[in-house]
């Protein structure tokens, strides 16, 4: 997550936005396959819930926080040109 917070190119963070959602995306199209499988107690149900919570979890991390990035990035545009004003 800190090189997130370092980046100033802003195409790589909304392409950070993009997986974040779609990490998000998959795991809501494993946790809906698992709702409609009748037998969930089998091995493979667990490992895919377990795939399902990282894929979720970790793709929502990455969405918020390269969205927060974006958000900064275009606040604080005019105090980077006063600083190459300054220099």
């Amino acid at each position: 997550m800190k090189k997130i917070d370092a980046c100033e190119n802003t195409n790589t963070l909304f392409l950070l936005l993009l997986v974040g959602i779609a990490l998000c995306f998959g795991g809501y199209r494993i946790f809906s396959y698992l709702c409609e499988v009748p037998d969930f107690l089998q091995v493979r149900n667990f490992i895919l819930a377990a795939v399902c919570a990282v894929m979720f979890i970790g793709g929502f991390l990455i969405a918020c926080h390269a969205f927060r990035r974006l958000q900064y990035l275009r606040d604080h545009k005019e105090d980077e040109g006063r600083e190459e004003d300054e220099k």
